[in-house]
């Protein structure tokens, strides 16, 4: 009778009330953040948490903090370490199991800088939002699709000169190229990347081969639709309903069509380390295809029992 039941995952234990409120609460959020009082929900007037409570489910493996720049080395679970909390794949099938809410894996779209900038009027002592600062009709119609894929504050912008910045950075104008020497490296990515939490979600990149290239080895679930090939200018001319079937594939709980699993990019598939949680890739194994489903992170459902007639 038990052997039937063998390999099915259990139902997680219920966590105190506050801890179970939190968990819920960030799986109702696009970004998967657990709000403390050091995070900006707190400031914006949204729920937060204390820092016991925090701690309480840190520990129990159902949140970890992305390791950031001031981080020495590997970041153990449970360590008390600076950083914002997000959910890991732990905290998500708990959210599923316990409370009932359908959430899989953050949605990240990043996009790629553009050439023409917007000049700083004279008086002007700070730059412009990232989000403002590149006024390209290339880049904008990238921003125009990333909007229609995600949240916006799931959007972020690869510079050549400042790496991964989020839309509310303030830059100042700047002249450097992927050419140039002063331009990010793939080790400079891997530390953005890692600071941001790429190895987590599902990442659609949008822009040109070059870009693609410098985040690939350190972000494992990537999708560049427009790295390369005809069709790429296209899908950007037709807006977000060119990227119809890039949205269609990140779509976290349902399985991706055949044809959308073939790898879209050419990167060697070498991951970032420095996480616990961060998955893993085994040698010679097909990497950055279209992301799947979770590994673990799924309903419970009973195994299946055929009728017995009587």
């Amino acid at each position: 009778m038990l052997a039937a039941y063998k390999g099915v995952p259990t139902i997680p234990p219920k966590l105190p009330v506050k801890q179970h409120e939190a968990i819920i609460t960030a799986a109702q959020r696009p970004d998967q953040l657990v709000a403390g009082r050091d995070d900006k929900p707190y400031w914006r007037g949204e729920p937060w948490f204390n820092g016991r409570t925090l701690n309480g489910f840190r520990q129990a493996g159902h949140a970890a903090p992305y390791p950031q720049p001031w981080h020495a080395g590997l970041i153990e679970r449970g360590e008390s370490v600076g950083g914002p909390l997000h959910l890991t794949p732990a905290g998500r099938t708990y959210a599923r199991v316990r409370g009932n809410v359908t959430v899989n894996r953050r949605k990240v779209v990043i996009i790629s800088s553009g050439d023409e900038k917007k000049p700083i009027p004279e008086g002007q002592r700070h730059g412009w939002p990232a989000g403002e600062l590149y006024i390209s009709k290339y880049h904008r119609s990238l921003r125009r699709a990333a909007d229609a894929l995600t949240h916006h504050d799931l959007i972020f912008i690869l510079s050549a000169f400042h790496g991964l910045v989020p839309l509310d950075r303030d830059l100042h104008p700047y002249d450097v190229t992927l050419n140039d020497e002063r331009a990010v490296t793939e080790k400079t990515m891997a530390g953005h990347t890692g600071a941001a939490g790429l190895f987590d979600p599902d990442v659609i990149f949008l822009g040109g081969k070059d870009y693609a290239d410098l985040i690939c080895p350190s972000v494992p679930h990537l999708l560049a639709p427009l790295s390369g090939g005809m069709g790429a200018p296209r899908a950007v001319q037709a807006g977000p309903r060119g990227l119809r079937r890039t949205q269609h594939v990140v779509e976290g709980g349902s399985r991706p069509p055949r044809r959308a699993r073939r790898p879209l990019t050419d990167c060697p598939g070498v991951s970032a380390p420095g996480h616990p949680w961060q998955p893993t890739h085994q040698p010679g194994a097909p990497q950055h295809r279209a992301p799947d489903r979770e590994d673990h992170e799924f309903a419970v459902r009973p195994p299946h029992r055929p009728h017995r007639h009587v």
